[in-house]
């Protein structure tokens, strides 16, 4: 069957994406609620619809107690600055998961409905596709929740072509790249603006706010949003990192 191992390694791995990098302390992020039953999100973070992967960061809504692996863009990030609807945390391996595929070897996903524990602080390791050096700060796409290093703490962007209408929150000729939660800003786009829901198919978008002038223009787009993490160690492209918010 694919996915058992066919080799065996010369040294030991030094972790596993989402594992403890030490015995530190670690830190959950708490659900905003005061323990009332009668509140609709009392007990526990669950995982949204489209389950949750472990080993990266996942996007919990403190509205709906649900966790979403990208960006569910219900609400502006929570940050020491603004007091936002979404608050990223990571998903650490030890708690419960799944597989899915029949006499699979693996499985990493947090199924849908099932309770989850987001991380606010803690030692653990990170998969980084492009690799990440020591002392970078560590961001969550928007898209999917990795993990992405960055050399200053100033958020990823990307430029994207979008076609705005004039009082409208609907976006088309939305190129490829866009992506629900992400902050947009450009001609006619108010300061604050996020992106709500993308159809990538369709090529449109809709805005937490209506646009205020119509014209085809490049939107800038905050691919990913910062974390209060920091690399501890060298990782080459594809590879893993320790990842640290005392480091």
């Amino acid at each position: 069957m694919a996915g058992f191992q066919t080799s065996v390694r010369a040294d030991i791995a030094p972790g596993i994406k989402g594992g403890w990098a030490s015995a530190n302390p670690h830190v959950s992020l708490l659900q905003p609620n005061n323990g009332d039953p009668a509140n609709a999100n009392y007990a526990s973070w669950k995982a949204g619809p489209a389950s949750v992967t472990i080993g990266q960061f996942a996007f919990a809504d403190v509205v709906t107690g649900l966790v979403h692996s990208a960006n569910p863009g219900t609400g502006a990030i929570f940050s020491a600055t603004q007091a936002g609807r979404i608050r990223p945390g990571f998903v650490q391996r030890d708690q419960t998961s799944l597989i899915t595929g029949y006499l699979a070897g693996e499985g990493e996903l947090v199924p849908a409905g099932v309770g989850i524990t987001l991380l606010a602080s803690g030692d653990v390791w990170a998969k980084f596709a492009a690799g990440a050096a020591v002392g970078s700060f560590v961001f969550a796409s928007h898209a999917d929740g990795s993990a992405i290093a960055g050399a200053t703490s100033t958020e990823p962007t990307a430029s994207i072509a979008v076609t705005t209408t004039n009082g409208s929150a609907n976006l088309t000729g939305v190129a490829a790249g866009a992506y629900a939660g992400q902050p947009i800003s450009g001609a006619g786009i108010p300061a604050g603006t996020y992106l709500v829901s993308v159809n990538a198919t369709a090529g449109t978008a809709v805005m937490s706010a209506n646009a205020t002038a119509s014209a085809s223009i490049t939107a800038t787009v905050t691919t990913a949003a910062l974390t209060p993490w920091r690399v501890d160690s060298l990782a080459a492209a594809g590879d893993i990192a320790k990842i640290s918010v005392r480091g």
